[in-house]
Formats: structure tokens, sequence, C-alpha cells
């Protein structure tokens, strides 16, 4: 059993790194659609397909490496490591983004278009608790930027993890 759940652990690793990579491009749609506007759907694409794309790829290990058979431990391990290992590599590439590339530039954006919106529409209180928190957002280092995501992500690791793991364990003996 620990030997199955080592290399269960192996396997979730190596597409942690592939996830990674979906999660960077998924990132990067964010800067990106502020030149092109498109990418935000692309964007929101990707974040609505993610949590189907964590049971599609644990059903392909459940089937292949574990003869149709998954616990709910086992399936909450491969989860949250494969999900773990890519939001490590999303928060490197978050802080090199915010640290090396960003400049600033994110939350003038954000600034400018809640500026736009609130002249068309109005001030709304809703519209002022937006502008303080890119303000807070702004006044950030980039490793506490990348620190707040990062642990958002883990939240959510946990609650998908759990979810899917339940949804998805089978016995077939």
């Amino acid at each position: 059993m620990t030997e199955k759940n080592d290399n269960i652990i192996q396997i979730a690793r190596k597409l942690g790194l592939m996830l990674g990579l979906f999660y960077i491009i998924r990132f990067i749609c964010i800067p990106l659609s502020m030149t092109y506007p498109g990418l935000s759907v692309l964007y929101a694409l990707m974040f609505v397909s993610a949590p189907f794309l964590y049971g599609y790829l644990t059903m392909i290990v459940r089937e292949k490496k574990l003869n149709g058979n998954l616990s709910f431990k086992q399936g909450f391990l491969f989860l949250f490591n494969m999900i773990f290992c890519g939001t490590l590599l999303e928060a490197l590439a978050q802080f090199i983004y915010f640290r090396f590339i960003d400049g600033g530039m994110l939350t003038k954006w954000y600034i400018t278009n809640l500026t736009e919106f609130e002249n068309q529409v109005g001030t709304d209180a809703y519209i002022e608790q937006m502008k303080e928190y890119v303000n807070t957002l702004s006044s950030l280092s980039a490793i506490d930027i990348t620190m707040t995501m990062f642990t958002n992500s883990i939240i959510w690791t946990f609650i998908f993890s759990a979810l899917i793991a339940v949804i998805l364990r089978k016995n077939n003996n």
C-alpha cells in the first residue's frame, strides 16, 4: 500500500509541474488582458475549467495506474500534491512578475478602470471599497502579494482535493 501511495505521489508531482505551466499561462492572461481584452475570456475559461482538469487527471490515474480503485485518502493525497506542486510553480512565476516586471502597472490599470467606471455609473460604496483594496494592494511588496495569492490557492486546494476525492473514490473489490 505504501509503495502504491509513493508511486501516486510521484505521478502527482509530475502532473503538478504540467498543471503549474497551465497556471502560469492562466496568470499571464491577466496582465496581457490590459492590451488584449479577449484574453480575459481565456483566463475565465481556464479558471473555470481547472477543477474539471483535476478530476480528469485523477480519473486517468485511477483507471490506468490503480486498476479502477481509488480510496478517499489516495485521491486526496494525489490531488493535494498535484495542485500544490502546480501552485508552487505558479507562485514562483507570480513573484518574478511582481518583483521584476510589473512595477505597479497592474494596480494602475485597475485604478484607471475603476475611475472610468465610476465616471460612467457614479460613486458607489462598492467602487470606493474596490479603490481602497487596490490602493492597499499597491502598497504591498512582491512577496506579500505572492504569499497572499499562494495562501488563497492552498485554501482552495484543500477544498477541491476533498470534494473531488469524494466524488471520484471507487472500490471495485
